[in-house]
């Protein structure tokens, strides 16, 4: 199931760039989520890193009607990867989060564009889920859980540049 958002932040395009490559601001993003991270680990160059995080998704936040179809303790890895700022060309790369025990995972691409509010960082992408009957619903119920995660990224991002 394809999806798009978008994030929006309270300050200008630069600013928001170097934050989002910033592993403190990464390590602060997944904290505010309520998740058990297991691991954190940032690479490569630090203009355009990649940060892979292993965590634990709190059972709350699995809706109840799909709790039987994924394990009790559902671990996430998340990678992003931020692709090297290039003359006039917005901030970007691309984003993946895969599930140990499901079959689902979820890939976006993303770029970072300032707008007259501040900036946007776009996510174009699918989820997928390959359980038989439910997938299609998980795959919603997983598209309405990134709108939830967007909407924290947002305060997290706000309560970050109040600092």
């Amino acid at each position: 199931m394809e999806f798009e958002s978008t994030v929006h932040y309270p300050a200008d395009l630069a600013t928001v760039a170097r934050m989002l490559i910033d592993p403190a601001y990464m390590e602060y993003r997944i904290s505010q989520l309520g998740v058990e991270v297991l691991e954190q680990t940032v690479t490569g160059d630090p203009a355009a890193p990649l940060f892979r995080v292993r965590a634990v998704i709190p059972p709350g936040l699995v809706p109840a009607a799909y709790r039987r179809f994924v394990p009790p303790r559902l671990v996430l890895t998340l990678v992003e990867t931020w692709h090297p700022q290039a003359g006039d060309r917005s901030p970007g790369g691309m984003m993946t989060v895969e599930f140990d025990g499901i079959p689902a995972r979820a890939s976006a691409s993303f770029r970072l564009d300032g707008v007259a509010a501040g900036s946007e960082r776009h996510y174009a992408g699918e989820v997928s889920a390959r359980i038989p009957l439910v997938g299609r619903k998980l795959e919603a119920a997983a598209v309405g859980a990134i709108q939830k995660v967007v909407r924290a990224e947002e305060a997290a991002a706000r309560a970050y540049l109040a600092g």
